[in-house]
């Protein structure tokens, strides 16, 4: 008899109210920290070479850490949002590599991968506006709880995910490398004005208030991840906003809002409950089959 969906998964965890303490408290210490850094987000900074890629490396070991651990509940509870926040992550995980590559002395005077003076600017864009897009999309699917796939699709549904993730991060790299001459300045000689003043900044800044309205209103912080989720969200728009404020590279801006980023990479690997020693699929899997509901997932 197919087995039905795992009743005990870090997606469905309900957020206690001392969690919930846990995320206030961190939300409210960000939003002082970065009110605190606004007046002085202008003001230069250190330029340590080495820093960025050892900030952006682990962005991306937890970025993908974590999109790792969510399809993994994926493969065991089959609910779908799990799939599209793992795609969120999978996502904001890779993209962070060609951003890395293609910044101005990260690794070559003017980046690798062919990348011109507008390749850092708009792959950063990129990565700001398509992580909340996918939160977003989750928040939806998850409002009136997130949808159970049969069991014969949650492999090919992974399967799209991750070639589709891959594919959108291979053509936004070769349009902002190698066509980096047909995309609109954004930055002058280290000076990125143009990005408040020509409206991309501001949108970015209203897809990711959005993205923490859909999260905050839609999912009202019901269960660990989405709770977590809210915090992460919120980091999310407060390195945007500082981001818009400094308007410059090697600012203390500039430094404070990479400390927000770390922020908001951090927060989904807090989604497991307390006591719980970290578990691969393989072993949630082993877990969780105690547990399977014994109602067929499909009609007889």
């Amino acid at each position: 008899m197919p087995s039905g969906p795992s009743t005990d998964d870090i997606i469905s965890t309900p957020a206690l109210p001392g969690r919930r303490r846990a995320a206030d408290i961190v939300s409210i210490a960000l939003i002082l920290v970065a009110a605190a850094t606004l007046p002085f987000a202008r003001e230069p900074g250190p330029m340590v070479p080495a820093f960025l890629p050892a900030f952006e490396t682990t962005i991306v070991t937890i970025d993908l850490l974590t999109a790792y651990l969510l399809w993994g509940q994926f493969l065991v509870a089959r609910r779908l949002g799990a799939a599209l926040l793992g795609a969120a992550y999978l996502f904001s995980g890779l993209i962070a590599v060609p951003h890395l590559m293609v910044f101005p002395g990260a690794f070559a005077p003017d980046g690798l991968l062919g990348a011109g003076s507008q390749s850092a600017s708009w792959s950063w864009i990129a990565w700001h506006g398509g992580f909340p897009v996918m939160v977003a999309a989750y928040a939806i699917v998850d409002w009136k709880g997130s949808p159970v796939l049969p069991e014969r699709l949650v492999r090919p549904v992974l399967a799209a995910l991750l070639l589709g993730v891959g594919a959108l991060i291979v053509v936004r790299t070769i349009l902002f490398t190698w066509g980096h001459d047909l995309l609109p300045q954004m930055i002058d000689e280290g000076d990125y004005l143009l990005l408040v003043t020509s409206g991309v900044g501001p949108i970015l800044w209203i897809v990711n208030a959005a993205a923490l309205g859909s999260v905050l209103l839609l999912l009202r912080r019901r269960t660990m991840v989405q709770l977590w989720l809210g915090v992460a969200m919120l980091a999310a728009l407060l390195d945007v906003t500082v981001n818009l404020f400094a308007q410059q590279r090697y600012t203390i801006g500039s430094a404070i809002r990479k400390a927000m980023s770390a922020s908001a990479a951090w927060r989904a690997r807090s989604t497991r409950r307390s006591g719980d020693p970290p578990m691969s699929p393989p072993a949630m899997a082993a877990r969780n089959s105690r547990s399977f509901s014994p109602i067929p997932t499909r009609p007889a």
